[in-house]
């Protein structure tokens, strides 16, 4: 194959890997959100049970102890959906990862590829070359062959 036509394959594969590394990267940055979130949820609601408890404990409304170990139950129920997010997030990911390893991997048979033609390019330049100065020399080799002859 040709060398040129390699080089421009390597070019597109190398822009196809690059955007395949941001999204592997932007995937990776939405897991870390989702389980940055869930983990805050789950801080929140703890917390607001923690607050209810105190506030029984301290004898204060008895409201404001419901109302907070409720938000707290749903601040840990969202937490626990959250959870599917996540997977989803982590599915994603995996699957751009898998992407990015195909493509790499595409990337790098190319290359060897291109060494290859640029390596049987470069031989087939020695050979020319090494071919003219073969003619050269028999040219001249003939040549002053040819007068020695005519001097005697």
């Amino acid at each position: 194959m040709d060398a040129h036509l390699l080089q421009q394959l390597l070019t597109l594969a190398r822009g196809q890997e690059d955007r395949a590394a941001g999204v592997l990267r932007a995937a990776q940055a939405q897991v870390a959100r989702a389980a940055a979130l869930q983990q805050q949820l789950e801080d929140f609601g703890s917390d607001y049970r923690l607050a209810a408890l105190d506030a029984q404990r301290s004898g204060g409304q008895i409201g404001f102890a419901m109302d907070a170990l409720a938000f707290g139950q749903r601040l840990h129920g969202t937490a626990g959906e959250q959870g599917v997010a996540i997977a989803g997030h982590a599915e994603r990911r995996d699957a751009a990862a898998r992407v990015l390893a195909q493509l790499q991997h595409r990337r790098q048979g190319l290359e060897k590829l291109l060494k290859k033609a640029l390596r049987e390019q470069l031989r087939a330049q020695d050979k020319r070359q090494q071919a003219e100065l073969d003619d050269v020399i028999g040219a001249r080799w003939t040549r002053k062959l040819g007068t020695e002859n005519a001097v005697e």
